[in-house]
């Protein structure tokens, strides 16, 4: 709140922009790095899911708009 004879002016947002860079609090900072060994993980899992997905895409057959997976039953021997 402001007193009663104190007026703000309004800044620019360019201003206020140079301002925060210039004191080193920018927009979007990483805190962190992620662990290369992690990232890894991360994307060989995201690899795999993708190979999983395409896989089982001839599981499934198109029912009006929705899809229904295909049961197969079980062979045992």
């Amino acid at each position: 709140m402001t007193s009663a004879g104190r007026k703000l002016i309004p800044a620019s947002a360019v201003e206020m922009r140079l301002l925060r860079d210039v004191l080193g609090l920018r927009k979007r900072q990483k805190t962190t790095k992620r662990d290369p060994e992690k990232k890894d993980l991360l994307l060989a899992l995201a690899l795999a899911l993708k190979k999983i997905e395409k896989a089982e895409a001839e599981n499934f057959l198109p029912l009006g708009f929705r899809k229904r997976r295909v049961r197969f039953p079980l062979v045992r021997a």
